[in-house]
């Protein structure tokens, strides 16, 4: 299921492969640091999925990131339904 561009910007086969300790630290340096402008020049990030790397810093590893990605469509997918339920 599609969330909008958050985290279906690539297919099955463009996923990235296992990337060592040393090989993340240039990468999470600069998804932490880098200006909305700068991240949205990356191929994969949507407007929307900039605004929220934004809002989910700090990273610590992709694992982080993933982690953080997958707690906001959790809480995103329950305030949804809270918003059905009350209407």
């Amino acid at each position: 299921m599609s969330d909008g561009g958050v985290d279906d910007d690539y297919s099955e086969d463009e996923r990235p492969n296992k990337r060592s300790a040393a090989s993340e630290k240039p990468l999470l340096n600069f998804l932490n640091k880098a200006t909305a402008a700068e991240l949205a020049i990356l191929r994969s990030f949507s407007d929307k999925k900039v605004e929220l790397m934004i809002e989910l810093r700090p990273f610590t590893s992709f694992l982080d990131i993933r982690k953080k990605l997958d707690a906001y469509k959790q809480e995103m997918g329950t305030k949804v339904t809270r918003q059905l339920i009350l209407y």
